[in-house]
């Protein structure tokens, strides 16, 4: 009985001495069982508010503010783990199993840093945890609203140049704001870690695209080969486009692709930023391939390569004009992309498919408005010219072709669009 009793009051004693674990503040939790909650709600209302736009909208608002609450409190804890790390540190390391044991109070210090450590560390976790919950969440939404959107395609709603869409862009301003300088702090964050590899990368891709670029123009540079009777028949001009464009496409395309793929070797492409660098680099080669193809067909600085019958001074505007109107294009859709990635509100993707459809409009104004003159009496000499006319029938019909495009393709992201009254 002696010995039971002994052995219970040193276990008793051995349980005073062990310290109380720490848990976080009260406010700390109570927001982290908030947001889950919140969250969990709001996954559950998704389930019965798949068809009706305004309340998926609603939605997307309160998971949006748990996305800002998870980000603000991952913040508010990372210097505070921080910190008692530092503490612990500073204790030293514990003593070996064969060493002598450390001082009592130094002892329950370093557990209670410890415990306190794991309860910080835990928690910012748990936060991330509902951060990536939350992600999820918004792109489902995102998805549902993109199907409402197709079925209600022609749909009244209010215009951009009513002031009711620039109030919502005033209003949803400042969140989007918070959202993207927290992903902005996060990136910088690891590619900070990563800082050597990724400017070893930066100057890799601009030296390939300077010395690809130089060679590609010594060996694409057609201005004065055969400038001189005869010149060259309508299929050496189309045989010298099928590789010109591709060689003066190649060093953007090149310097592009090794840098979009040393980033997602690098591992900095995680969501959102991979989203929304694919849709950038899917405009950029647009653009260059583009761009390539229309100066290697127009030709403005070599007349005797050029494919259809046009002046100088109207290759040079309508090359200019259709590389503008393809990188309209091409930022559209990288904005569009990014807007995705970034779960941009409807009222700035309204208003970016105006400012696109009100730039495409003004270049092709501007298209319509060029001179289709004929070639000058030099060209005409060769006996492989086309006649002005053809050339008028290639604006005439390029003309037409960019805006049927361009109606369906505004028709297609442009949900703000009126029906119209013709139909």
């Amino acid at each position: 009985m002696l010995l039971i009793a002994a052995l219970f009051v040193g276990a008793a004693g051995a349980a005073a001495q062990t310290p109380a674990q720490p848990a976080l503040p009260p406010e700390v939790a109570a927001s982290l069982n908030k947001m889950a909650a919140s969250l969990t709600e709001a996954e559950t209302a998704l389930q019965q508010l798949s068809g009706f736009e305004d309340e998926l909208g609603g939605l997307r608002a309160k998971v949006e503010d748990v996305l800002d609450q998870t980000s603000q409190t991952a913040e508010a804890l990372r210097p505070q783990l921080a910190a008692v790390k530092s503490q612990i540190e500073k204790l030293g390391p514990p003593p070996a199993k064969d060493a002598p044991p450390e001082a009592p109070e130094m002892a329950a210090e370093r557990a209670r840093l410890t415990a306190l450590a794991s309860a910080y560390d835990g928690a910012i976790k748990s936060s991330e945890v509902t951060w990536v919950r939350a992600r999820q969440l918004i792109e489902r939404i995102t998805v549902l609203r993109h199907s409402l959107f197709t079925k209600n395609l022609l749909e009244r709603l209010p215009s951009p140049l009513l002031p009711q869409i620039w109030r919502d862009i005033v209003s949803d301003s400042p969140a989007v704001r918070h959202r993207f300088n927290a992903w902005v702090v996060d990136w910088s964050y690891w590619a900070a870690r990563k800082k050597a590899e990724l400017l070893l990368l930066i100057v890799s891709a601009f030296f390939l695209y300077v010395i690809l670029k130089f060679a590609v123009t010594r060996w694409t540079n057609r201005r004065r080969l055969r400038a001189e009777p005869p010149h060259p028949t309508f299929f050496e001009r189309a045989l010298s486009v099928s590789w010109v464009a591709p060689l003066r496409a190649l060093p953007a395309v090149a310097a592009s692709l090794l840098f979009y793929g040393g980033l997602d070797a690098l591992e900095l492409l995680y969501n959102p930023w991979g989203r929304a660098a694919a849709g950038i680099l899917k405009g950029t080669l647009v653009f260059v391939a583009v761009s390539a193809l229309l100066y290697a067909v127009l030709a403005p600085r070599a007349p005797q390569w050029r494919l259809v019958s046009l002046a100088d001074r109207p290759a040079r505007r309508v090359a200019r004009l259709l590389s503008a109107i393809t990188a309209v294009y091409a930022l559209d859709g990288a904005l569009t992309e990014t807007s995705r990635a970034f779960f941009v509100p409807l009222a700035l993707s309204v208003v970016q498919s105006f400012a696109s459809s009100v730039a495409f409009a003004s270049l092709l104004i501007g298209l319509l408005l060029t001179r289709s003159h004929g070639r000058t009496r030099r060209e005409l000499k060769s006996p492989s010219h086309v006649t002005s006319r053809a050339g008028s029938r290639y604006l005439c019909g390029s003309s037409r072709l960019a805006s049927s495009s361009r109606h369906c393709w505004a028709m297609w992201h442009w949900r703000a669009l009126p029906p119209s009254n013709s139909c």
